[in-house]
């Protein structure tokens, strides 16, 4: 028997399950979200990023300053990128998403922190292969590029931070304005 709630309706129950199937159909804008801008990111970054290379010599391979200077532009790049959309996509997705603050705050981090992964998967794919792999069969004098890796070991945090930093910011400021 229907608790009088409305038509075709049995009270809290159908209102718990409708909330359940609206966070998983915002979970799963929102991880969409990330996955694109995720793929934008690591296209851009494979792209503009200047791969540094090594120089095979007599007794190994060496990298010279200018190429360790393009070593550190690679992690630059990336901080740029996850900084710059992490906090765009957290900015837009609070603003779309403000019926539940931690629902929103749980999904979008979680979103960043796939877009980071993406980023780094597909910016390992797109770029050289391993230059150890590839040393073995150059001459002295011939140059291997290293992969679009980063090097710095947290930086992949960088663009979770970003996008929680904004979407903290929508909601707080949404927040006062409602008191």
């Amino acid at each position: 028997m229907s608790s009088g709630a409305g038509p075709g309706t049995d009270g809290p129950a159908a209102a718990s399950a409708g909330g359940v199937a609206a966070v998983l159909v915002d979970a799963a804008v929102v991880l969409a979200w990330f996955v694109v801008a995720g793929v934008v990111a690591a296209v851009i970054w494979w792209q503009f990023a200047p791969l540094p290379f090594y120089t095979r010599t007599g007794a190994g391979a060496v990298m010279d300053q200018i190429q360790l200077g393009r070593q550190v532009a690679i992690d630059g790049w990336y901080f740029l990128l996850a900084v710059g959309l992490g906090l765009v996509s957290g900015i837009v997705l609070a603003g779309w998403r403000r019926r539940d603050a931690v629902a929103t705050i749980v999904l979008v981090t979680i979103g960043a922190m796939a877009a980071a992964w993406v980023v780094i998967g597909l910016g390992l794919w797109l770029g050289p292969p391993d230059p150890h792999s590839l040393m073995g069969h150059l001459r002295v004098g011939q140059h291997a590029p290293v992969q679009l890796r980063l090097t710095s070991r947290g930086e992949w945090l960088v663009w979770p931070m970003a996008a929680l930093l904004g979407c903290l910011g929508v909601l707080w400021g949404t927040n006062a304005d409602s008191r």
